[in-house]
């Protein structure tokens, strides 16, 4: 999933900016938990790693003993990952989650869009992985989830759903870039700001 991609690339960008490679991390990290390290050269580890990060016993034991900054880096690396412990559905997004994803995906309607030939309505397990990610990264409540929804279907409605965005992709889309960009966040943006005019009665299902 790409928010766990993004927390690894944060952790290995983290430890890239004091220098380390992952290998020299994890040899500090290791050392910190008592465990011998798998698959690295130590001794070529522990010099490059000697002054900064430990200090080194005399010959010919090379004891290393972690400094103050390493401990310091491993603290941080530590509650990044507390802070982005993955959260449960029913925590992101509600007791009813399951039900307020199907009342989502069915305000589209079950047709293919004439510009693009893909289905309005996207498979429903792709679309709860989108809003588990929408309600990662944003903080609007299901009634202006849904209500943004309608209001973009009926807009869209009026031109015969012609490049209008598919359930899945109308909540997250890839950028070239790699980004992601959720033309769901604009919308209930704008119904937010009153720059949309709705009517709270739409229904919750389209055929």
């Amino acid at each position: 999933m790409a928010k766990k991609n993004a927390d690894m690339m944060d952790m290995f960008n983290l430890i890239t900016q004091k220098g380390l490679s992952p290998n020299q991390f994890y040899f500090l990290y290791c050392l910190n938990q008592s465990i011998s390290p798998a698959n690295i050269n130590l001794h070529q580890e522990m010099r490059a790693l000697n002054g900064k990060w430990l200090t080194l016993s005399s010959e010919p034991n090379l004891t290393p003993v972690l400094t103050q900054e390493s401990f310091t880096l491993i603290n941080q690396v530590e509650s990044f990952f507390k802070l982005h412990k993955k959260k449960t559905d029913v925590m992101l997004m509600g007791v009813e989650h399951e039900i307020d994803a199907q009342r989502y995906n069915l305000i589209f309607p079950r047709i293919k869009i004439p510009t693009s030939s893909k289905p309005a309505r996207s498979d429903i397990k792709t679309v709860e992985e989108g809003l588990r990610w929408f309600f990662q990264n944003y903080n609007y409540s299901w009634e202006v989830i849904l209500k943004a929804t309608a209001a973009y279907v009926e807009e869209f409605e009026k031109k015969k759903f012609n490049y209008m965005c598919t359930s899945q992709y109308f909540v997250r889309k890839q950028n070239q870039d790699k980004t992601w960009k959720s033309e769901l966040a604009d919308w209930c943006n704008m119904l937010e700001q009153g720059d949309l005019e709705t009517d709270t009665h739409f229904k919750d299902t389209i055929v």
